[in-house]
């Protein structure tokens, strides 16, 4: 399931506004596991789609309730 997920991230983001979404799928899939994971640029790929989707990033979330 994992392999079929990251194969094809327009499976789990068909939408065009999670394009950084696929991305960041797509960049973990190529990863191994002596690479260094640049955070910073997921963060900023995260925040993006946040503020397209008007969604918060800031605590309470909702999962907590």
């Amino acid at each position: 399931m994992k392999q079929t997920a990251l194969g094809d991230a327009t499976k789990l983001f068909p939408e065009k506004e999670l394009s950084e979404l696929r991305y960041i799928v797509s960049y973990l899939a190529k990863l191994h596991y002596v690479d260094k994971i640049d955070y910073d640029w997921i963060v900023t790929m995260i925040k993006r789609v946040a503020k397209r989707k008007m969604c918060s990033l800031k605590p309470p979330y909702d999962l907590f309730d």
